[in-house]
């Protein structure tokens, strides 16, 4: 696991070194690095939001079960990136699904949390003291945005294989690393 992140990482910083000697580089070759450093980020992303909505609901004794879709959605994204990064079936269809759960559940979060306040005695009426005291307003945003960064590395390797596709002469798509 450690070498299909290292990976990613070696890759990027090789491209930018090739592009600061003057070389030309292949942009389609750089997009599938970025792609794959995007997927990175959102694996990491996944996981550390994953983590905190664990521990924020387990200390909310997960009292509904509304409180299980984010560490479900995370666990979801962290499998596809983990997997994203070692097949390219799983690049192709298990990343965007597991992206769009994600930030589709993150958004549902902010709308119970939204509720939650509104909910405690005074509503925003008495904002100052219950947005602090409630439930973190714009904490299920942490994974909306693993996903959206799942769902840009899905598309910009999408547009760079349409774009290989296109030039006469291109190579295949390199294989997942």
């Amino acid at each position: 696991m450690a070498s299909a992140v290292q990976e990613p990482v070696v890759a990027s910083v090789r491209t930018a070194w090739e592009a600061l000697r003057g070389e030309e580089p292949d942009l389609n070759r750089v997009a599938r690095r970025l792609a794959k450093l995007l997927t990175v980020t959102a694996l990491a992303s996944a996981l550390i939001g994953g983590f905190e909505a664990l521990a924020e609901h387990y200390r909310g004794s997960f009292n509904q079960w509304s409180m299980w879709t984010p560490v479900g959605a995370s666990a979801a994204l962290l499998g596809a990136s983990a997997a994203a990064l070692k097949s390219r079936r799983a690049f192709r269809r298990w990343l965007p699904a597991a992206s769009w759960l994600t930030v589709a559940d993150g958004l549902a979060g902010v709308f119970y949390h939204t509720r939650g306040i509104h909910r405690r005695p005074g509503g925003f009426r008495h904002a100052t003291f219950n947005i602090p005291a409630g439930a973190p307003l714009f904490a299920p945003l942490i994974l909306s945005g693993a996903g959206v960064i799942g769902l840009l590395a899905a598309l910009l390797d999408r547009s760079a294989e349409a774009q290989s596709r296109r030039q006469p002469g291109a190579l295949p798509h390199e294989p997942a690393a």
